[in-house]
């Protein structure tokens, strides 16, 4: 495929590879590659076709990464931060100094309240495979919609103590906000996200955050009117709710619903429960709001949980128990839901 030849607008999706020929360079470049030859020597002195840029993607390292259409296991439509550390209220993202989110029919908004003695994080996230990316170039780029009120800017951060944190341009204007970097080779860890620099209040809504390898942005693209839009589609929502519980999974339960299978030996019982996808840790947070009973025991099982562990597709609750062996079925005495939570 020969830039040369396409009509503006084509999409490159799907190629082989591409032959880049003009005055300057004949070259191929296979495809999977293409994004890293969109640089000043082919394309930056009026070189071949500088309109197919936006149509180079690269795979999104950020999960639930598109604010119209979120996993939200939760249900809620508002969360609020309750303090200054991160705060998990819609999957994978963790909400700082008391950032209040609102989800409605249009989308999110944030809202970050300004404190002098607080942090100046709004919203981030954390890769959980950041030592495969140590030494690459990466962008991290974010599409806004609305910024009704204060500042913002884009922030990386490899250490726990804040040392060489990457931030991007500060904005007071909705719009395309990115930063490329080089992730640190001594790098402890990747955390990114959206950032307040002034400490001032703002007021946001945030269309979608991309975490990319490469020395350029591909989330979006102008059109001839001049408005941004996405360059890729929305994610499968099915597809991304199963990325979201590696890290947490909330399993609902209607009154008197099955929750699982009991058995025992003689010292203490175990509940399996199906998962729907396979967790990070071994050993989540077990949070329980629904009574848990069988009928062959009496009571509650729930005040005597000692212990869970995921084994396969499956979580195992242990209980305390003295007596004989019994094997039957927990169902919930109550509506209410079992949390799974091993966020990073």
């Amino acid at each position: 495929m020969r830039l040369n030849s396409l009509p503006k607008g084509t999409d490159i999706t799907g190629s082989d590879y591409l032959i880049i020929d003009n005055e300057k360079v004949t070259k191929r470049v296979d495809f999977n590659t293409a994004a890293e030859f969109i640089k000043g020597e082919i394309f930056g002195g009026g070189g071949a076709a500088p309109y197919l840029q936006p149509y180079i993607r690269n795979r999104n390292i950020a999960d639930n990464w598109y604010f119209l259409a979120l996993v939200n296991q939760k249900r809620q439509q508002e969360y609020t931060a309750p303090g200054y550390n991160g705060y998990y209220g819609i999957d994978r993202w963790g909400q700082y100094n008391k950032t209040k989110l609102t989800i409605s029919e249009d989308g999110v908004s944030l809202f970050y309240p300004g404190d002098a003695d607080g942090g100046t994080y709004i919203l981030g996230q954390t890769v959980e495979d950041f030592k495969a990316l140590r030494g690459e170039t990466m962008t991290l780029s974010l599409l806004v919609s609305s910024l009704s009120q204060g500042e913002i800017d884009l922030f990386v951060q490899f250490h726990e103590d804040y040392e060489g944190n990457v931030d991007s341009d500060i904005t007071e204007e909705a719009g395309l906000l990115s930063v490329t970097f080089q992730v640190p080779m001594y790098a402890e860890m990747m955390h990114f996200g959206i950032n307040a620099p002034n400490k001032n209040p703002c007021a946001l809504s945030p269309v979608a955050m991309k975490l990319e390898l490469g020395p350029r942005q591909t989330l979006a693209h102008q059109d001839a009117s001049g408005n941004w839009v996405l360059n890729d589609p929305p994610p499968n929502k099915a597809l991304e709710l199963l990325k979201c519980q590696r890290y947490f999974v909330r399993l609902p339960y209607n009154h008197h619903e099955t929750v699982g299978t009991l058995t025992s030996v003689p010292t203490w019982l175990n509940l399996q429960i199906a998962l729907p996808a396979t967790m990070r840790l071994k050993n989540p947070t077990v949070t329980v709001t629904c009574a848990l009973s069988c009928a062959k025991l009496t009571g509650n099982l729930l005040p005597s949980i000692t212990n869970a562990q995921v084994s396969g597709a499956n979580i195992n609750i242990g209980f305390a128990y003295s007596g004989d062996v019994i094997f039957g079925y927990v169902y919930a005495g109550q509506a209410g839901y079992i949390d799974l939570d091993c966020n990073l």
